[in-house]
């Protein structure tokens, strides 16, 4: 965050040295150091909604690994994100993994068991439930 404003106050008074150093007089240049601060702060926000920008299209696509490499707020939003979206993947791989071991273990079960959805169809059944209903 101290990048960001410390990058936005340069471009302002780099814009309002360069506005006031234009041809006239010095006593008389403050509306070309004002239109200086005005053209730098333009500058700045163009800069930060690309960098925002990159980051907005990252999150659109589908590479979760492929976060753009940045420094200050723009970048830390991405890293952020690129590791929140890993640990979310983490763990649906690992919640994945428990299903499948439960499953294999309601297989193994010398009961037969159907599960149903919300409408009462089978969603899912072991070869025993197979065996004893026909299904």
């Amino acid at each position: 965050m101290f990048f960001r404003l410390t990058s936005f106050f340069v471009l302002q008074i780099a814009g309002a040295l360069l506005g006031w150093w234009l041809p006239g007089s010095w006593v008389d240049n403050w509306p070309g150091a004002l239109a200086g601060v005005v053209l730098g702060s333009t500058a700045w926000v163009l800069v930060d909604l690309l960098r925002g920008l990159r980051v907005l299209r990252w999150l659109r696509s589908d590479d979760t690994a492929g976060a753009p490499s940045m420094r200050g707020l723009w970048g830390e939003v991405a890293d952020r994100m690129r590791r929140l979206l890993r640990n979310r993947e983490q763990a649906t791989r690992d919640a994945q993994a428990r299903l499948q071991e439960f499953l294999a273990a309601i297989q193994a079960s010398p009961n037969g068991v159907v599960l149903l959805d919300p409408q009462g169809r089978i969603e899912w059944c072991n070869q025993t439930a197979v065996a004893h209903l026909g299904l």
